[in-house]
């Protein structure tokens, strides 16, 4: 079949409860065939994948994230980025040359890509990666630097409480965007993919709550009901996705999706009320 990439193969009709591999190819185009057989090297950028998977030129296989039989006992992959370059060897003389990614799914998690699939000229393909990496940073790092001079602000003057939810929600922000959107982040977990899922959840889940009792405290300087039984509700969220199997982990994931529509419509309706008494901060907060 002809599929179009980033797509989760596990929701189509086909692949519902399915377990083992499943083989994409591609067929190179004329001018990427033609540098190749020129010998200009090649990359392939996969992203993220879940969950084994294995990477082919034709019958020449050039990489691999993850195991599974018949290949060796299984060892999990999910979200385990691929670039590499392709190998200028065993080249078709009629042309036709095809790249063949090969993934894997016992069951746990799904087969999925994650992201559109880069392959083109290597200095092209590993210049945008770069690119990416250091948006990332960039971001992250304006989160973390605005936490931290809250966190200042906080312990000169404690009696201001609302500067310290604020550095929890940047200092939290800037940990979700490092474990969710950099590459640096798989020296940290390596092979641990399970807890890379874990904690890339438990982060998430926190961000509203420290939201939430930030703008009751800047305006008022106490908790609101609402605030502090939604934290409540984070935190058991969190400790469910901590101590529980990942089943429990996406049943948790989407309780917490549905709970933002509340979240939100409070905070809108919070600042509204702000700003109707006349407070100018309000303005700038509901923008």
């Amino acid at each position: 079949q002809t599929i179009q990439l980033p797509r989760n193969l596990s929701n189509a009709p086909e692949f519902k409860e399915y377990t083992g591999w499943v083989t994409l190819r591609h067929r190179l185009p004329a001018a990427q065939n033609e540098r190749l057989r020129s010998g200009t090297p090649l990359a392939l950028n996969a992203r993220r994948v879940l969950d084994v998977s294995r990477y082919y030129l034709n019958e020449t296989a050039f990489g691999s994230r993850g195991q599974a039989e018949p290949f060796g006992e299984y060892r999990a992959a999910a979200m385990r980025p691929f670039r590499k370059d392709i190998p200028v060897r065993n080249l078709r003389d009629d042309g036709q040359n095809y790249v063949v990614i090969a993934i894997y799914s016992n069951g746990k998690y799904p087969l999925q890509f994650m992201d559109p699939i880069e392959l083109g000229p290597s200095d092209l393909v590993y210049e945008r990666h770069t690119d990416r990496e250091v948006g990332a940073f960039a971001f992250l790092m304006v989160y973390a630097l605005a936490a931290l001079y809250h966190l200042l602000l906080f312990i000169r003057r404690p009696v201001e409480r609302y500067n310290l939810y604020f550095a929890l929600f940047g200092f939290a922000t800037a940990l979700y965007w490092f474990i969710a959107n950099t590459s640096m982040r798989d020296l940290l977990f390596q092979d641990y993919v399970e807890a890379h899922r874990k904690m890339e959840h438990m982060v998430l889940f926190l961000l509203p709550a420290f939201f939430v009792n930030f703008l009751s405290h800047y305006f008022h300087r106490q908790y609101t009901r609402f605030g502090l039984i939604y934290g409540a509700f984070c935190l058991l969220v969190f400790v469910l996705t901590a101590i529980g199997p990942l089943w429990l982990m996406r049943i948790c994931r989407d309780t917490w999706y549905l709970s933002l529509l509340p979240v939100a419509g409070y905070s809108i309706w919070y600042l509204l009320r702000e700003v109707r008494a006349g407070d100018r901060n309000a303005y700038f907060l509901l923008g």
